[in-house]
C-alpha cells in the first residue's frame, strides 16, 4: 500500500542521505532540514512535493529536482551552494531560500532568471562584495520578482 501522507517531518534527525521515501507518491511537504545531507537526490517520485525544506545541511550543489515540477517553496539556507543552477523544470517555483551559502558573483544568480515563477528570492549573507552593478542588472531580469532579501553582503 502507497502512503498517503502529505506531510513528512524528517528533521534534525541526522540523516546523510535522502532515501527510502518512494511510496510517498502523494507528499506535498518534506522538511529535512538540520541534518547531515551532502546531495539532493532520490527525489524523482515525489512528483507532488510542493515545499522541500533542506536548509541547515551540508549540500554544495542545486541538482536532481527536475522531476519535482510541483516545488513552490525550496528552502536551501544554510548549506554551501555556490551557484543557482538546474532548476529550470521548475516551472512552478515561486520562494527560493539561499541565505548563508556561498554566492558571491553576478553569474552565481544568472540562472535564477530561469524561474519563470519566482516572486522571492532569498540571498542574504552569501559573499557578494563587488560588481553590485552586474548583481543588479541580473535581478531586474527576474520578471516576477518582488521580494529580495539581500542585507548582509558587502556590496
Amino acid at each position: 500500500m502507497l502512503h498517503l501522507n502529505k506531510n513528512c517531518y524528517l528533521h534534525y534527525t541526522g540523516f546523510h542521505k535522502i532515501e527510502n521515501l518512494d511510496n510517498f507518491i502523494n507528499l506535498r511537504v518534506l522538511y529535512l532540514e538540520g541534518n547531515r545531507i551532502q546531495k539532493i537526490e532520490n527525489l524523482d517520485k515525489l512528483t507532488s512535493l510542493t515545499c522541500l525544506y533542506l536548509q541547515n545541511n551540508y549540500i554544495d550543489k542545486i541538482e536532481n529536482l527536475e522531476h519535482n515540477t510541483n516545488l513552490v517553496i525550496l528552502n536551501l539556507t544554510g548549506n554551501q551552494i555556490k551557484k543557482i543552477e538546474n532548476l529550470e523544470a521548475l516551472t512552478e517555483l515561486k520562494n527560493l531560500y539561499l541565505e548563508k551559502n556561498d554566492l558571491s558573483t553576478p553569474e552565481d544568480i544568472q540562472d535564477a532568471i530561469k524561474c519563470k515563477s519566482l516572486t522571492l528570492l532569498d540571498i542574504q549573507s552569501n559573499q557578494f562584495d563587488r560588481n553590485g552593478e552586474g548583481i543588479i542588472n541580473i535581478l531586474s531580469q527576474i520578471v516576477d520578482l518582488r521580494v529580495l532579501y539581500f542585507k548582509g553582503n558587502d556590496v
